[in-house]
């Protein structure tokens, strides 16, 4: 849409309602053609359920250790819930508890060495196959689509904070 003046509030949530409704079937179809491209599958990263995946993927890109409570709000779900993924993963051996020293109440998450090994892997993978991509796409559109992202990832942080 081209941008036009004096279009009401509710007009522009509409059109946001839908974007983002095709921004998510984009982003899912995208997905599977990445986890397509990366076959054959690693074998212990398709044992986890897509909770468990997102959980460990949230927690290694956020720097691999996190407070379980900060965790729980990032995921947008509740401690609980959080408790019973974190007991599954701890058992599996994909992450380990490590007590707060100032709050005893307290714990933090961190992936173990295998899952650190695994995402090694599994990030070599997507950008072998973002390589092939953007070598499909003139420069000048490679450039749009990551000023778009950087800039979508921007906003919705500075909406989030409100």
């Amino acid at each position: 849409m081209k941008q036009q003046k004096n279009v009401s509030p509710h007009h522009l949530a509409e059109e946001m309602v839908t974007l983002l409704h095709q921004m998510f079937l984009s982003i899912t179809a995208m997905e599977s053609r990445l986890k397509r491209s990366i076959r054959p599958p690693d074998f212990r990263y398709s044992m986890l359920t897509h909770r468990q995946a997102h959980l460990l993927a949230i927690l290694e890109t956020s720097g691999g250790r996190m407070r379980m409570n900060d965790l729980a709000q990032l995921l947008g779900i509740s401690p609980s819930t959080l408790s019973i993924n974190v007991k599954r993963l701890v058992r599996m051996g994909h992450l380990v508890k490590i007590p707060d020293d100032k709050d005893e109440r307290g714990v933090h998450l961190q992936t173990a060495p295998k899952t650190k090994r695994m995402f090694i892997t599994r990030r070599s993978k997507e950008i072998s196959f973002f390589e092939s991509v953007f070598t499909s796409l003139p420069e000048k559109k490679r450039l749009r689509l990551i000023d778009s992202h950087r800039f979508i990832i921007e906003t919705f942080r500075e909406v989030g904070r409100r």
